[in-house]
């Protein structure tokens, strides 16, 4: 009897009702993944300074790393991602110097994450994920990398194309003579020459006449630009003398 009036009660109905409900979800729902819209954006900062996240974004204590702009960080942080939701990182990418003299040399050095290859555009990577190339452009040139997982990055150099040149007249002499030493610079923002007897002038184009030469001088042009320094010089000969027995 008390058996009965126990299986009977409101409260033990009330009990095999909620098992059976929650048995019947666990069974219909207990498997599906969930859902991330599209929406999912990554933290942007409201104009207070402080970080705003979707409702749609699971960004929070209990899901790690699911808002992170890599894709692998989806997947090892135990997370989802839906098709819309995932911006791939782009490579680290550089040109160094980006700015030359014709003829220098230029390195590249390029990183890819979450990739498996990468391809050039101007150069090329051979594939790899990571790695620097050093080449010589002989006019302004953009480069880019596309990694495997999407990302991409440019990065530019340009080429100056200075020229100098010093000339002297005349350029063999004899022992007490002088000679007129001439120069320019193209390109360039400073220039100095320099010879012996204290020979001395600084502009990008001049000419001046040196001191007596009594043996074998060098005149040396020295100019500078935003991408380097560039030297050139001339040497005045004497021109032998005789002497009679």
């Amino acid at each position: 009897m008390k058996m009965e009036k126990l299986t009977n009660s409101p409260a033990t109905r009330f009990l095999i009702l909620a098992v059976v409900i929650l048995a019947l979800a666990t069974f219909f729902f207990g498997n599906q993944t969930p859902f991330v819209s599209s929406e999912v954006a990554f933290t942007d900062t409201s104009p207070q300074g402080g970080k705003v996240v979707p409702a749609s974004c699971p960004s929070n204590t209990h899901f790690p790393g699911e808002c992170s702009y890599s894709e692998a960080a989806y997947y090892s942080e135990g997370g989802y991602y839906s098709e819309g939701s995932y911006a791939p990182s782009n490579p680290a990418f550089s040109c160094e110097p980006q700015q030359i003299n014709q003829g220098q040399p230029v390195t590249l050095s390029w990183q890819c994450s979450d990739s498996t290859g990468s391809a050039g555009v101007n150069f090329s990577t051979g594939g790899a994920v990571s790695g620097e190339v050093t080449i010589n452009p002989s006019v302004d040139t953009t480069y880019s990398i596309q990694c495997s997982n999407g990302g991409t990055a440019t990065c530019s150099v340009d080429v100056l194309d200075p020229s100098i040149s010093i000339d002297a007249d005349p350029e063999r002499v004899r022992s007490g003579e002088t000679a007129l030493i001439t120069w320019s610079g193209v390109n360039v923002n400073t220039c100095v020459v320099r010879g012996p007897n204290d020979f001395y002038a600084e502009s990008t184009a001049g000419s001046q006449e040196s001191e007596e030469i009594t043996e074998q001088s060098t005149f040396t042009l020295v100019c500078e630009n935003d991408a380097g320094v560039l030297t050139d010089s001339v040497i005045v000969r004497l021109i032998p003398g005789f002497e009679e027995f």
